[in-house]
Parts: structure tokens; C-alpha cells; sequence
């Protein structure tokens, strides 16, 4: 299943990161990255299933130390997506490595070609850039809040109200009622929005 957890001027800890613990008993990271006058945090508990080894963990790393991701779900055609790039040196078998690089040689123009369910975030260091996704079924969830200069996300919401408490949204449990579920963007808590499927969020 896995979870993933980020921010932006906003600090995360091992605590926060350990409410999605049940997402992901395999394994858990948790890095920092200085990103112009900003700070970006990256957390991932990882349920390993594609590659069980250690080339698998996350938060990944790019070989040339420039980019980052988090990534929570299952890319089913990885293998071809892989072969029809022009990098070649992987360090293991993972979805995760080979969206990585795919998104570093086609931007976001490469979520076209995941055929899979997934949430995922990506950061560019030296562009000051950093994107969430998320699958054109909506099958991953992704939850994220913009407050002053913070951006807060993750694959849940208890993470993001132990951050930071929110308001319940009585138009949006009035909703809930009559509808019985919420449809993205919404959620029952003022400021906390979920990403749409098949959609990204561009932050610069």
C-alpha cells in the first residue's frame, strides 16, 4: 500500500510520519532538502511488493543528487516505460526508480504514460519545483493544505490535522449526507483539499 508524507516550511518528524506507519511496515524515510530561501520535507513508509530490496527505498534520490520522489502505489507498465528511456543505469527494478527518471527526461508530460493506480511527488531541486500526482481513477488518495507559505500533503489526513488542526466544513458534511461520499476536490475539514484524479499540482 505504502504512504507518503511532505511539506514545505513546515517541519515534519518521524512522529508524524509514524500515524501512516499501517500504510507501509517494510520500511520508513524521512528526509529534509534546502531549496532556495525554503525548506522541503519528504516521508515515505514503504509496503515493498516490486522491488524488495533496499535499491527500493524511498525517499529516492536521483544519481545526480538533483532530484527527489515519493511514491505510493503500482505502475503495471514500468518494464516498457523503463526500456524506452534514455537513461539506463539503474540501481534495482522498482516502479518508483523508473518513474523517477521518466519524469526527469519528460516533466509532467510523463504521467501520460503510467498505465497503474499511484500518488506521487517529485522535486526539482534547481528549478525550485515540486509537483504532486496523482492516478486518473482517483484509486491513491492525496490530501494537501495551503497555509501562508506552507504546503502540508500526504496519502491521509490524520498526518496533516496533527500538523496542524482544521475546522470541520459544515458545507461539506451537508454533502457528505446527501451524497454519502465527498467528490475531490473536497473534504470534511475548511483548507484541506484533496487532489483531483488525473490531476497534478504544480508548486514553484
Amino acid at each position: 500500500m505504502c504512504g507518503i508524507l511532505g511539506s514545505v516550511n513546515s517541519a515534519l518528524s518521524e512522529k508524524v510520519l509514524d500515524l501512516i506507519a499501517a500504510r507501509g511496515p517494510d520500511d520508513s524515510g524521512l528526509e529534509s532538502y534546502s531549496i532556495g530561501r525554503h525548506s522541503v520535507d519528504f516521508g515515505h513508509r514503504r509496503l515493498a511488493i516490486v522491488d524488495l530490496s533496499p535499491a527500493g527505498h524511498q525517499p529516492m534520490v536521483s544519481q545526480c543528487g538533483r532530484y527527489h520522489i515519493i511514491f505510493n502505489g503500482e505502475v503495471y507498465n514500468h518494464a516498457e516505460i523503463r526500456a524506452s528511456l534514455k537513461f539506463s543505469s539503474f540501481r534495482g527494478h522498482s516502479d518508483t526508480e523508473t518513474l523517477l527518471y521518466a519524469l526527469i527526461e519528460r516533466g509532467a508530460e510523463a504521467l501520460r504514460s503510467f498505465n497503474g493506480i499511484f500518488s506521487l511527488a517529485f522535486l526539482d531541486e534547481n528549478e525550485q519545483r515540486l509537483f504532486l500526482a496523482r492516478d486518473p481513477f482517483g484509486v491513491k488518495p492525496l490530501y494537501y493544505r495551503f497555509s501562508a507559505n506552507k504546503l502540508q500533503f500526504g496519502s491521509e489526513l490524520k498526518p496533516l490535522l496533527a500538523m496542524q488542526s482544521a475546522e470541520v466544513d459544515t458545507a461539506s458534511l451537508a454533502e457528505l449526507l446527501r451524497l454519502r461520499y465527498l467528490p475531490s476536490p473536497d473534504t470534511l475539514f475548511k483548507d484541506v483539499r484533496r487532489l483531483r484524479p488525473g490531476h497534478f499540482l504544480d508548486v514553484n
